[in-house]
């Protein structure tokens, strides 16, 4: 589950600033900053040997929710409404990965703890 959330939503970041671009809206180049700094971190992840957490300065879900509204305001709800749905697994995803890494930190199997 963790890839998959990972993965759809670095997508989904590209997808946010492709519309913002398409829409000429003035936020397309932190969001696509945004993205790059996302498709960093996955590939960080995949090449990782442990459990990780960075920061990002900025909170993806809050991006991903932001998007969200922007498609609802287009008159897409269903796809709006996946957009909130990615970004609460998101958070959930984040949740364990922090937990995961403290877990390492203390010497900890975190392997069925989240």
């Amino acid at each position: 589950m963790f890839e998959t959330v990972d993965r759809d939503s670095v997508v989904s970041y590209d997808a946010y600033a492709d519309l913002l671009a398409t829409e000429h809206r003035p936020e397309e180049g932190t969001v696509r900053a945004q993205a790059a700094q996302l498709h960093e971190l996955r590939a960080h992840r995949v090449d990782s040997k442990g459990p990780t957490s960075t920061y990002l300065g900025f909170a993806p879900t809050d991006g991903l929710n932001a998007y969200a509204d922007l498609l609802q305001s287009l008159g897409q709800p269903g796809e709006a409404q996946r957009m909130h749905s990615l970004a609460l697994a998101y958070r959930q995803v984040q949740q364990a990965h922090f937990q995961r890494t403290m877990l390492f930190r203390q010497g900890k199997d975190p392997r069925g703890a989240c």
